[in-house]
């Protein structure tokens, strides 16, 4: 199943065989940005925060 958050460019995609990976990994996972230099930083403030 495929699933687009309202107002959102994100897919995420749910079901079951679509990966060997075990569950709750992150084997495989993809994350696509369109500035990696903005994400970059959000990353790193959100960091600084959970300090």
């Amino acid at each position: 199943m495929q699933f687009t958050p309202p107002e959102s460019e994100a897919l995420i995609i749910f079901g079951t065989g679509l990966t060997d990976a075990p569950a709750e990994s992150a084997q495989g996972l993809q994350l696509t940005v369109y500035d990696i230099e903005e994400a970059r930083s959000g990353c790193r403030d959100d960091e600084r925060r959970d300090r």
